[in-house]
C-alpha cells in the first residue's frame, strides 16, 4: 500500500537481520526485538524515531506475516517503544509577527547577482523561494504538495482559478487528490501569469521523475 512499494522499509529490515545474523522469520522471538529496540538506543536513535519507523516496520511485516498464514503466531504485537510528550515552549507555527516577514522575504525575493551564469539559481529554484511561502500560506497545504506542482495543475474553472494537488504530480498523504481554489491576493502577486509562462512540468523543481 506504500507508494514508495516499501523502499522505505528495507533499510529497516536489513539493519534487524544485521543484527540478528539471519533472516529467518520463523527464529525471531520478542526478546530478540526487546533486545534489538535496546541496541536501536545504544545506537543513539531517538525513542519517537525507533517507534515511529524501526518498530512500526516490523509490527506491519510480522502482522502481515501472521494474518496471512506464514507465521504461527506475531512475536512483534506487543513489542513497543514508549515516546515521552514533547515540551513545547512557545506557540505551534508562526507567530503573526513571524509570518508576516516571511511572507514579505518571499514575495520580495531577489537573488544575488553573479557574473557567473553556472553559479546563478535556476527558474525552479527562484519560483520556490518566491511562491512557497505565500502558497502555503493560502491554502494551508504542506510545502512538499506545493513544492510537486506542475503548470498543468493549474486549471481555470468557469471563472475561477483553481490548483489540482494530485498522487499523480508526488506524494499527497492523502493518497487522493483535491482541488483548492486560488485566492485573489495569490492571483493579483502574478502566480497565474507565471504559471502560464512557464513551461510544462514542475515549477519548483527541475526532476524529470515524482
Amino acid at each position: 500500500k506504500h507508494s514508495d512499494g516499501g523502499k522505505g522499509w528495507e533499510s529497516v529490515i536489513l539493519h534487524l537481520i544485521a543484527f540478528l545474523g539471519h533472516s529467518n522469520a520463523r527464529r525471531v522471538t520478542k526478546r530478540n526485538l526487546l533486545d534489538w529496540r535496546d541496541q536501536l538506543h545504544c545506537e543513539g536513535k531517538s525513542p519517537k524515531t525507533i517507534a515511529d519507523k524501526y518498530l512500526a516496520c516490523v509490527r506491519a511485516l510480522f502482522k502481515w506475516a501472521f494474518e496471512d498464514d506464514r507465521l504461527p503466531e506475531n512475536v512483534a504485537e506487543t513489542v513497543h517503544q514508549p515516546v515521552g510528550k514533547a515540551t513545547r515552549t512557545r506557540e505551534r507555527g508562526y507567530t503573526e509577527s513571524e509570518a508576516t516577514t516571511l511572507l514579505r522575504a518571499s514575495v520580495s525575493y531577489v537573488p544575488a547577482y553573479t557574473a557567473n551564469p553556472a553559479q546563478r539559481e535556476s527558474d525552479h529554484i527562484l519560483r520556490a523561494k518566491q511562491w512557497l511561502p505565500v502558497l502555503c500560506a493560502f491554502t494551508g497545504a504542506r510545502v512538499a504538495e506545493i513544492a510537486q506542482l506542475r503548470k498543468e495543475d493549474l486549471r481555470k474553472v468557469d471563472d475561477r482559478w483553481v490548483m489540482r494537488i494530485s498522487p499523480d504530480a508526488g506524494s499527497v498523504k492523502s493518497g487522493t487528490y483535491r482541488d483548492v481554489p486560488l485566492h485573489r491576493q495569490v492571483i493579483a502577486l502574478g502566480f497565474v501569469a507565471l504559471v502560464e509562462a512557464a513551461p510544462p512540468g514542475p515549477l519548483f523543481h527541475a526532476a524529470r521523475d515524482k
